[in-house]
């Protein structure tokens, strides 16, 4: 996917004497490499929370390097200090560094395709590639699916985004519409390509 709805890299300017970068200046950088990195993981899947959860961790560990206290209750102060979040979430930070990478939250659509693939009533022939088709509505059926795995979201709206995504087939109309989870379409350049991107991106920002 293009970054090129991505905000602009700030344009700093050249030949100007060297100053000290205002919070308007980190602002723009950090759009630019959030919009980057947005517009090429959402289509991998990844939900906000798993961003979030490995921005907060990195975040904390960076903070922790570079004060180098080995005052355990002085550091997670002034790690809190510095990043602003709580001493609470900090110390959680800090006694377990792997829970970000240990438990991924996918978007709400992967949510219920992985579902869908997992329950033994839903997919009572593990052999197979793919489970059985469902009906849209009723007891067993894709708006049961969506209702225990995704939460509150809308099994229409679930339906509209999984079909334009690829990852559904559909027969007929109305409550007794059959659907069928198609295989996850891989794209085994996405990660090089976001890799290409943000290089490209961090050596405009260092010019």
């Amino acid at each position: 996917m293009s970054g090129q709805n991505s905000p602009p890299p700030p344009k700093l300017a050249t030949g100007a004497p060297a100053r000290a970068p205002t919070p308007d200046d980190v602002h723009q950088l950090l759009a630019h490499l959030l919009g980057v990195l947005a517009l090429d993981l959402l289509p991998l899947g990844l939900a906000v929370g798993d961003v979030e959860r490995q921005l907060l961790q990195h975040y904390v560990n960076a903070a922790k390097d570079a004060l180098g206290s080995s005052d355990e209750t002085a550091t997670t102060a002034s790690i809190a200090i510095a990043t602003g979040l709580s001493r609470h979430r900090v110390n959680q930070l800090l006694r377990r560094p792997t829970e970000g990478t240990k438990t991924r939250r996918n978007n709400r659509a992967l949510r219920v395709a992985e579902g869908w693939r997992a329950d033994r009533a839903y997919h009572p022939n593990p052999s197979a590639t793919e489970p059985p088709p469902v009906p849209y509505a009723g007891a067993h059926s894709f708006c049961a699916l969506v209702r225990r795995y995704s939460g509150d979201m809308p099994p229409a709206a679930m339906r509209k985004f999984m079909l334009e995504a690829g990852m559904l087939r559909a027969r007929g109309t109305g409550p007794n519409q059959q659907l069928w989870l198609q295989p996850r379409p891989q794209d085994p350049e996405a990660l090089q390509g976001l890799a290409h991107k943000l290089k490209v991106a961090i050596a405009i920002l260092e010019a």
